[in-house]
């Protein structure tokens, strides 16, 4: 015989196959090797050895497809037909027929039991004949339905493409209720108990109550929306609030302010307060008037001298750089400089004057100086004239050594404008701790204000510092 295995398919171009399997145990024909019946393993299916005939579709793409058994006695089995889904066989291919048990002792086919049924319900019957089934009951209880309900709500569960949820999907509790559902428009008030992270866009437009720990990503307020739990919002986040925020909060729930409006009481326009207190500008009205009617309100503020660019001006400008005639009245401290430096007619440079000179420390009353702890006694010399003699005391013997008085320049003490050298200086006195300095009238030509220091090179000691004023003279030299 052959095409003892026949089956109508629902598609042409199919891949099937047959597998048989033993009606006494369910055991599956192994055709490698010896062949023998065996229980199912994946490996065998993989290697294809229990297909025992690939079928093939009659000429003229039929959908009728068609097989032959092997000439080996069974008995009594049954034949499932798969379709191969991919290039090699596979358990997962699904199965698309079923041939019910039958015999088979290696050349003919028998029924199982000698049956022959050829009506149902006085409905003559073949291979070929579709049964219909109509459900009246499940497990013995018979269904009760508007027309068409039940039918209806099948199709709408079962019509499903592609269908990935299960029963186990849906919650156990009524839609609406406490672990139910949401009912969009009905159960619109939602508390949540737990710690919630939101990281979309949430738009906020009824009322809403958090009481756990909050992690926001984005949100849009613009309803009445009260957040009494901790709410963390990133660095970035942009809250659109729409409605009206009434108070704001820390996380331990100590009040910040409970009214912004309240906090800036008095304030019609920030901005304006601003720029009134920053800049000379002219200023609103509004809120210069209310800057003064802060406190007492009495206040005389004025943006033209009381702001920051005018006391700005004031202090860079009308105090340091006006009119020597500004600083005449006497006892401020413009005059008070006045009495002490002067400019220089022939070189321009600022120096001490005549009377703050004559005033100051002179060398005639020095005291000992030690070299740890060196005192500055103030000089004074005169244009075109012999320099000293300067009368200095040192705390220790200066028998023997050498000395230096260097005169440098005040704005820059790296330059050097000359200096006395130890011919010029003699070691006298008792314990020999006087030294005299003197100079012929080589460096007074220029008078000049400059800072000098009085060294004994010998030990790398300081014997005095101060300054050295050199008072403008006319030139009285033959």
């Amino acid at each position: 015989m052959a095409n003892e295995i026949q089956h109508a398919h629902d598609a042409t171009g199919a891949t099937l196959y047959a597998v048989i399997r033993r009606a006494a145990d369910g055991f599956t024909w192994n055709t490698a090797g010896t062949p023998g019946f065996e229980e199912q393993n994946t490996a065998s299916w993989d290697l294809g050895e229990y297909v025992i005939d690939d079928l093939t579709e009659t000429a003229g793409g039929t959908y009728f497809y068609t097989g032959d058994l092997p000439a080996t006695a069974f008995g009594a089995i049954y034949i499932h037909i798969y379709n191969k889904a991919g290039a090699d066989y596979a358990e997962s291919d699904p199965l698309v027929g079923v041939i019910p048990e039958f015999k088979w002792d290696s050349s003919a086919v028998s029924p199982p039991q000698d049956a022959n049924v050829t009506h149902v319900n006085g409905v003559a019957v073949s291979l070929a004949t579709e049964f219909e089934a109509d459900l009246t009951k499940i497990k013995g209880t018979a269904l009760t339905e508007t027309a068409g309900q039940l039918a209806a709500s099948f199709v709408k569960m079962y019509d499903v493409a592609s269908p990935t949820g299960t029963v186990n999907s849906l919650p156990d509790a009524v839609p609406g209720a406490a672990g139910g559902v949401f009912i969009a428009g009905t159960n619109a008030s939602l508390t949540v108990d737990g710690a919630t992270t939101l990281t979309g866009a949430v738009s906020l437009g009824s009322t809403l109550g958090v009481t756990g720990a909050t992690t926001l990503a984005s949100l849009v307020v613009s309803g009445t929306t009260a957040l009494t739990g901790a709410v963390t919002m990133p660095a970035g986040l942009t809250a659109d609030i729409t409605g009206t925020l009434s108070r704001v909060t820390l996380v331990d729930t100590t009040t910040v302010n409970t009214d912004v409006a309240t906090l800036f009481t008095g304030i019609t326009v920030v901005a304006e307060w601003l720029g009134l207190l920053a800049g000379k500008q002219a200023a609103n009205a509004t809120a210069l008037a209310e800057i003064k009617a802060t406190g007492a309100g009495s206040g005389t503020y004025s943006e033209t001298t009381d702001s920051q660019e005018a006391i700005a001006e004031i202090a860079g400008v009308a105090a340091w750089d006006a009119p020597l005639a500004n600083h005449d009245t006497e006892d401020t401290f413009g005059n008070a400089v006045n009495d002490l430096i002067q400019e220089n007619a022939t070189s321009g440079l600022y120096q001490f004057t005549a009377a703050a000179m004559e005033n100051g420390p002179t060398i005639a009353a020095a005291a000992s100086s030690s070299q740890g702890a060196v005192d500055e006694f103030n000089l004074t010399a005169h244009q075109h004239a012999v320099m000293g003699p300067f009368v200095f005391t040192a705390a220790s013997s200066q028998q023997g050594d050498d000395h230096v008085m260097t005169c440098y320049s005040v704005a820059d003490p790296s330059v050097i404008v000359f200096e006395i050298p130890t011919g010029n200086i003699t070691v006298s006195g008792s314990g020999f701790t006087t030294l005299t300095v003197s100079q012929d009238d080589t460096n007074t030509a220029t008078a000049q204000t400059l800072r000098y220091i009085l060294r004994n090179t010998t030990d790398d000691t300081v014997i005095a510092t101060g300054a050295l004023c050199i008072e403008e003279n006319p030139d009285v030299s033959p």
